[in-house]
């Protein structure tokens, strides 16, 4: 941890600063020692894709739909159906994978020419309507100090028919399962790649949408300990 720390500190920051989360480039973060979770270990399969109804484990991260301690409500907004996380998250914090045909999707998407992470909601996985509209959670071996990841949330519209894009909101906790910040961001068209420097260590992060077009994740990107010697 004194290594991250160390690393933390050196780090080139930006001119501005929030509360916790200071945006930086994603490409910043892939110029220092950096691990990526990505979904390529399974052979391309178009959507539904791979059904996953265990939490994923990579090196220093599990994935899977929230936290111990949270629940999923339904939220209907403008005709769809989304998940909603309820509760406040138990220490210490474990995984959670989602409900029998409500469990995470990993399937070659258009948009980003890979596999990527598909949070599967209540209309379930077999409907076009329910992949994408299902939270995620990202809990960190060790805390972290930086993130990055690329999501897509739509593709473009030009003839301007589909509903107005909604929402993403991403929630950082601390080992405890206190929250440390919201983030809500509305989403444009096509890939979005998001990075982070964080001011406090952050243990873990939920993903959550209502947009129309539903959201998928990969690259999910954090930082190592910096080589010696």
């Amino acid at each position: 941890m004194l290594k991250r720390l160390i690393l933390f500190l050196l780090l080139p920051w930006p001119a501005w600063a929030g509360d916790l989360l200071y945006p930086v480039p994603y490409k910043q973060l892939l110029a220092l020692p950096h691990r990526v979770a990505g979904f390529e270990t399974l052979p391309p399969k178009v959507e539904p894709g791979y059904e996953l109804d265990a939490p994923l484990r990579f090196p220093g991260l599990w994935i899977g739909e929230r936290l111990a301690g949270q629940g999923v409500a339904v939220a209907e907004v403008d005709g769809g159906r989304f998940d909603k996380l309820t509760g406040t998250p138990e220490p210490p914090l474990r995984i959670r994978a989602g409900a029998p045909k409500q469990p995470m999707a990993v399937a070659l998407h258009r948009g980003l020419g890979s596999n990527a992470l598909f949070p599967v909601g209540p209309d379930g996985i077999a409907a076009r309507s329910g992949r994408g509209e299902g939270a995620t959670a990202l809990l960190f071996d060790v805390d972290e100090l930086a993130l990055g990841l690329r999501l897509h949330a739509e593709y473009a519209d030009p003839l301007g028919i589909r509903p107005p894009p909604g929402h993403v909101v991403f929630t950082f906790y601390d080992r405890r399962g206190a929250v440390l910040d919201v983030l809500d961001l509305t989403p444009h068209p096509g890939v979005i790649a998001l990075a982070w420097y964080f001011l406090a260590p952050v243990a873990a992060v939920t993903v959550e949408t209502n947009d129309p077009g539903g959201i998928v994740l990969d690259d999910i990107l954090t930082l190592t300990d910096p080589p010696l010697g």
